[in-house]
Parts: structure tokens; C-alpha cells; sequence
């Protein structure tokens, strides 16, 4: 019912304002298959946005030591919205930049096809010389399969 009532960022200071005991007395009552039931419980909420397994042995661990009050500063600078955020912005870059690639190479292709110096097509697509050269012999190699 605490975890209901908190909002984002406020887990830390909720916690530390109960009474002293609160939560040692809240242990005393807990049947011991319980705590695997909320080890499994929070294991999967964790996989589900990603968590490192080590980081979700130490939550869970501190559950079955029956030290909960310890697992929930370990989130304390834990942001699943402004990761999901940072994440989309990744793969958006990394989109773009493997979209910027592919069409170097394309143009790349066609001016060796049309016989372009190469100095003149790293120049002109930004490719390292490594990559054109790649590319050059690839088409000679199929003009000779033809």
C-alpha cells in the first residue's frame, strides 16, 4: 500500500520516514515462501525493462537475505523514462548513420561503375578508401563471372 501512494523519485524519502522498526516488524509476519514469491515477482518487472541479471541478483539477493529496505536505494537514480528516451535516440542515430551508409555505398557502386577515380569517390561519399576499394573489386569480380 506505501509503494501505491508513492510518486516518481519519492520511493528513498518515504521509506526512511517510517517508523523506526516499521519495516523489521513488517518481516516478522511474512511467511517464508513469500519472499520468493516477491523475488520472482520483482525479477521479472526488472527483466521486463531490461536490468542487468547482476544488478537484479543484487535486488533480489537483498531480498532473501531479508534486508528489503536496502534494495530500494539501489533505484534511487534509476529513470525507466529518460533510459526508454536515451535509448530511442541511440537507435535513431544508429539508423540514420547505418541509412547514411548504405546509400554511400549505392552511390559508391554506381560511380565505379561509371568509372570515376577512386580518390574522387571517397572524396565524394565520405567512404574510408578501405570500403571503395572493397567495392571495386567486387564489381570486377563479377564482371568477370559474367
Amino acid at each position: 500500500m506505501i509503494i501505491d501512494k508513492l510518486k516518481p523519485g519519492e520511493g528513498k524519502d518515504v521509506l526512511q520516514g517510517l517508523p523506526a522498526g516499521y519495516i523489521d516488524g513488517l518481516k516478522k509476519d511474512v511467511p517464508p515462501h513469500l519472499y520468493k514469491v516477491l523475488a520472482d515477482v520483482i525479477t521479472l518487472l526488472l527483466k521486463r525493462i531490461n536490468v542487468p541479471e547482476e544488478e537484479i541478483s543484487e535486488v533480489t539477493g537483498k531480498i532473501y537475505e531479508r534486508r528489503i529496505q536496502e534494495m530500494f536505494p539501489h533505484f534511487d537514480n534509476y529513470d525507466v523514462q529518460e533510459t526508454r528516451k536515451t535509448a530511442r535516440a541511440e537507435g535513431k542515430a544508429e539508423g540514420k548513420a547505418e541509412g547514411e551508409t548504405t546509400k554511400a555505398l549505392a552511390i559508391a557502386r554506381k560511380l565505379l561503375k561509371m568509372a570515376m577515380p577512386i580518390e574522387d569517390i571517397i572524396h565524394a561519399t565520405g567512404l574510408p578508401s578501405e570500403e571503395v576499394e572493397k567495392l571495386r573489386e567486387e564489381i570486377i569480380s563479377s564482371k568477370t563471372v559474367q
